[in-house]
């Protein structure tokens, strides 16, 4: 077993469901269900403004590295099994694996902590 091997963690998708809810402010939220599970190891980067507009209230960032067959899209959500931590991915997963030649079996993506809408 690989040292990244042994950081990796259990995790599910939460795909969106077809059909928002109330969110009782007058609007409507999205709904969730749980979707594939997959591995992954979560890197805490820090805290970062993640543009202009959030500058004010900067978030946490996260690497979230797994293997070249998993491909997470820019604001796919997931949340980590151990603790229930949900993450929404803040990058593409498309273009950054490793290539099949490595002898490292890797893709990386950028995420947030992020809470899902009620």
């Amino acid at each position: 077993m690989s040292l990244l091997e042994a950081r990796m963690s259990a995790c599910v998708r939460l795909l969106e469901r077809d059909g928002a809810v109330s969110d009782g402010l007058g609007g409507t939220a999205a709904r969730y269900v749980e979707g594939p599970r997959f591995e992954a190891a979560l890197v805490y980067g820090g805290t970062e403004a993640l543009s202009v507009a959030d500058r004010k209230r900067p978030r946490d960032g996260y690497a979230v590295l797994t293997r070249r067959d998993v491909v997470l899209g820019f604001h796919d959500v997931f949340r980590r099994v151990a603790d229930g931590a949900v993450f929404r991915v803040t990058s593409s997963g498309r273009d950054s694996a490793t290539p099949e030649a490595a002898g490292l079996d890797l893709r990386a993506v950028k995420a947030e902590l992020w809470e899902v809408p009620v």
